[in-house]
C-alpha cells in the first residue's frame, strides 16, 4: 500500500496478551496462563500485559514496567474491557455473544468504542458474533472474511489420556444466576442429576462479593472451588471422564462454543453436548448429542442418562469418541495450532487491515508544521526531538516537517538537524521580540509555513503528542475517501504522570465542545486538506495562537458546511509530559471570542449554551433546549464522583468503589436527561 513501512524482522515472534483484571481470579487470568504455556512451548515470546501497557509477572500482577510496543508483533485483548493503548496491532477475541455486551449500560458510550478502535479480530464463529461485529463497522467496513482464529482451548502439552475406570459426569459453573435470580437456568435438570450420584458439580463455594451467598448451597454432590490457575481443571474432569457441554441460549443462536468443549478434550473426556451449532459442526462424529428441553427438565434429564448409561455400558466405544474429540482439538484447537496460524496469517491481516483503513498510495505530500515557542535551545531541542520521533515511525512517507523557531537560536537548531534523514525544514522567524515577549502568534507563523511549502493535506503537531505509526496513513485514508469533508481528525488517549493511558475522546466532536472551550482536540489529531485550509483568511491567524484546529473544526461546520469525518481510529496520546507551551501573544478566552464572532450567526438557537455532555444523550443537542431545563445538580455531583475516581490508584479497591458511583451516577443522569428531551 504505497510506501508503507514493514514491520521490523524480530529474530524471534513476540507478542502482547492482555488481562483486563491484573491479579484478580477470572477466565482471562485461566486463558493467559493457558496461552504463556503454549506460547513457550511453540517457541514464541508472551507478554503479558495490563490494559494500560503495563507489563505483568508470572503470577500476573501488574508491574511499573511499560511494555516497548517495538518488541512486539501484536497484542491480543480477551475482553471488550479493553481499549487500544499502546502502538501496536490489536486483535480483539471475538468471544462473547452479542446478548452479553448489548446488555451492558455502557454499551454505547465505551463498550462499542473498545471493540472498533481494535485493528483486527480473531474470529471462530460463522453466525451472530461476526455478525454483531459487522453490524459495528457497517459506516467503516472492514474485509473480516479471511481473520484468524482463536479460542480460550489448551495447549497440547496439557493433554491428558482418556480415562473411563469409573466415569462420572462433570459440570463446572460459576452459577452465577443462583445470586442474581435465586435460581439457575439449568435447575431443575441439576436436582435430578444431583439424586443419582453420578454427577459432580464443582465451583465457587460462599463468595464474599456475592455477599457471602453459596451459589451451589443444596446439592449433594457439589465437591469445591477449583483452583484459577488454567489447568488443575483438568485432572478432575480426567478422573470424572465425562463432561456436560450445556450451552446458554445466546451461546446457541450466536453458534458459540462454551469453554467445556476445549477442557473436556484436553481433559481427555466423553463429550454429552446440547445441539449447539458449533458442536455439531465440529464434534459430529466425536460426542454425544442431546435435544436441550429446557421446558421439560425430566425429558433433557432422561437424555442425558440414556447417554451416561451407553457410556458405562461401552466403554471401548465411548473412548474412541474421547480419543476421536482429542484428535479434532489437535487439528483445530489447541492454542499451539492457533497462535502459529495467527503469526502465520499476521501479514495477509495488516495488508487487509491496510487496504481497508490506510491511505490508497502516498501521492499526497502532508506538511506538519510546529511552532517552538521558547528562546532556549534546550527546550527547543526537547520540544522538536518529541516531534521527530512521530514523524519517524510514520507508514505514510510522504511527509514534510517545517519547524518554526526564534532567530535567535535558529543556528544552534540548524546545526543539530542539519544531517537528520527527514525531509526537515528548520524555518527562522521573528517570533519574539528584543524583550523576549512574543511577537507573532502561532497561527501567523503557521499560515507563512502553509505558504512556503507545497502540500496536499495539513497537519500542526504539538511536543506533548505521541503518535502511533498508522496516524498519519488513516487521516489520509479518509480525506482521500471523502475529499469534500475538507477535514479528518482521529480519537486520542490521555497518558497521566503515572503512565497510565485512559481513552480521552473517541466519536464525533459536537460544536459545543468547542464552543465552551473544554475537553477539545489536540492539534495533531486533525488533518486538513489544503483546499480547506485556505478558506480561513490569513488576517484571521493574527488572532490565533495555539487555537487553530480549533477554528477550523468550527468553521468548516458552521460557515462552509463542510463535515469533518472521524477516522474510528485511536492513534494518538496527550501526554502532561512536556513543558508547557507558552502563548503570550493572546489569552486562551480572547482567542475562542474571535472563533465564536466568526461562526454565531451560523449557530443554531442559544450557542454558548452547548455541553461537551450533550453528545452522551440520544441524538438530543443541547443547544435545542434551555440552559435552565438541564439537570445541572445531578451533573455536578457526577463530576464530582469522576474526580474521586480519577484521584483514587487504578485497580485498588477506592478505585472500584468510586468507578461503580460513576457508573451509576452517569446512568442516573443520563435518564434524567432523556426525559427532559422527550
Amino acid at each position: 500500500m504505497g510506501n508503507n513501512r514493514q514491520p521490523e524482522k524480530k529474530v524471534k515472534p513476540s507478542f502482547g496478551i492482555v488481562n483486563p483484571w491484573p491479579g484478580d481470579m477470572s477466565a482471562e487470568s485461566e486463558v493467559l496462563a493457558r496461552i504463556k504455556r503454549a506460547s513457550d512451548d511453540v517457541g514464541i515470546e508472551c507478554v503479558m500485559l495490563s490494559n494500560f501497557g503495563h507489563v505483568l509477572d508470572s503470577n500476573q500482577k501488574q508491574t511499573d514496567e511499560i511494555v516497548d510496543p517495538k518488541i512486539l508483533d501484536f497484542v491480543i485483548t480477551t475482553h471488550y474491557d479493553s481499549p487500544k493503548t499502546i502502538d501496536s496491532f490489536y486483535y480483539h477475541t471475538l468471544w462473547n455473544p452479542p446478548e452479553i455486551p448489548l446488555n451492558l449500560p455502557d454499551y454505547d458510550s465505551r463498550v462499542t468504542d473498545n471493540y472498533i478502535m481494535n485493528d483486527d479480530y480473531l474470529i471462530y464463529d460463522a453466525g451472530g458474533m461476526s455478525n454483531h461485529l459487522r453490524c459495528m463497522l457497517m459506516n467503516r467496513p472492514r474485509n473480516i472474511d479471511e481473520a484468524s482464529m482463536l479460542v480460550a482451548s489448551f495447549p497440547e502439552s496439557a493433554m491428558l489420556e482418556p480415562d473411563l475406570k469409573d466415569p462420572k459426569m462433570f459440570y463446572c459453573g460459576m452459577n452465577w444466576e443462583r445470586v442474581v435470580h435465586n435460581t439457575n437456568r439449568h435447575e431443575g435438570l441439576f436436582k435430578k442429576l444431583d439424586a443419582t450420584g453420578s454427577v459432580k458439580f464443582f465451583g465457587p463455594d460462599k463468595n464474599p462479593a456475592w455477599g457471602g451467598i453459596a451459589p451451589w448451597e443444596g446439592y449433594d454432590s457439589y465437591q469445591y472451588p477449583i483452583p484459577f490457575d488454567g489447568f488443575s481443571i483438568l485432572k478432575e474432569i480426567n478422573e470424572c471422564g465425562v463432561v456436560l457441554v450445556l450451552s446458554s441460549d445466546i451461546h446457541r443462536k450466536a453458534g458459540a462454543a462454551t469453554n467445556r468443549t476445549y477442557e473436556a478434550c484436553a481433559g481427555g473426556a466423553v463429550i454429552i453436548s446440547d445441539d449447539n451449532p458449533f458442536m455439531e459442526k465440529y464434534f459430529k462424529d466425536a460426542a454425544l448429542f442431546i435435544k436441550y428441553n429446557k421446558l421439560d427438565p425430566e425429558d433433557t434429564y432422561k437424555q442425558i442418562m440414556d447417554k451416561y448409561d451407553w457410556i458405562k455400558a461401552n466403554p471401548k466405544d465411548a473412548l474412541k469418541l474421547a480419543q476421536r474429540a482429542q484428535e479434532i482439538f489437535r487439528e483445530k484447537f489447541s492454542l499451539d495450532k492457533q497462535l502459529t496460524g495467527i503469526f502465520e496469517n499476521h501479514e495477509d491481516r495488516v495488508q487487509a487491515v491496510a487496504g481497508d483503513l490506510y491511505a490508497l498510495h502516498n501521492e499526497g505530500k502532508v506538511l506538519v508544521t510546529t511552532v517552538l515557542n521558547t528562546l532556549k535551545v534546550s527546550e527547543a531541542k526537547e520540544q522538536l526531538n518529541s516531534i521527530i520521533s512521530n514523524i519517524e515511525k510514520q507508514s505514510y512517507s510522504n511527509i514534510v516537517l517545517a519547524v518554526a523557531c526564534d532567530q535567535s537560536i535558529y543556528d544552534a537548531l540548524y546545526r543539530c538537524y542539519s544531517d537528520s534523514k527527514l525531509t526537515l525544514s528548520i524555518v527562522p522567524m521573528s517570533i519574539y521580540d528584543i524583550k523576549g515577549s512574543k511577537f507573532m502568534t502561532d497561527g501567523q507563523v503557521i499560515r507563512e509555513m502553509s505558504k512556503t511549502f507545497e502540500h496536499a493535506y495539513f497537519v500542526n503537531a504539538f511536543s506533548n503528542e505521541i503518535w502511533y505509526q498508522d496516524h498519519i496513513t488513516t487521516l489520509v485514508r479518509l480525506l482521500q475517501d471523502k475529499p469534500e469533508s475538507g477535514c479528518a481528525y482521529s480519537g486520542r488517549m490521555h497518558e497521566d504522570i503515572y503512565g497510565f493511558r485512559r481513552r480521552d475522546m473517541f466519536g464525533l466532536i459536537e460544536p459545543g465542545v468547542l464552543i465552551e472551550g473544554r475537553s477539545m482536540p489536540c492539534a495533531g489529531q486533525i488533518m486538513l486538506t489544503y483546499e480547506a485550509e485556505y478558506l480561513l483568511p490569513d488576517y484571521f491567524f493574527d488572532f490565533m495562537d495555539g487555537f487553530e484546529h480549533y477554528a477550523y473544526l468550527l468553521m468548516l461546520k458552521q460557515r462552509f458546511d463542510m463535515t469533518p469525518e472521524f477516522t474510528r481510529r485511536m492513534t494518538l496520546v496527550y501526554t502532561n509530559n512536556q513543558p508547557e507551551k507558552q502563548y503570550f501573544g493572546l489569552k486562551t478566552d480572547y482567542q475562542i471570542r474571535v472563533i465564536r464572532d466568526a461562526i454565531k450567526y451560523n449557530m443554531p438557537v442559544n450557542p454558548v449554551v452547548y455541553n461537551q455532555i450533550s453528545k452522551n444523550f440520544a441524538g438530543h443537542p443541547v443547544e435545542a433546549f434551555p440552559l435552565v431545563d438541564f439537570p445541572v445538580k445531578q451533573w455536578l455531583k457526577m463530576k464530582y464522583v469522576k474526580f474521586r475516581m480519577h484521584r483514587a490508584r487504578i485497580g485498588s479497591k477506592s478505585h472500584e468503589k468510586w468507578n461503580k458511583k460513576f457508573q451509576a451516577e452517569h446512568k442516573k443522569l443520563d435518564e434524567m436527561w432523556r426525559a427532559i428531551c422527550t
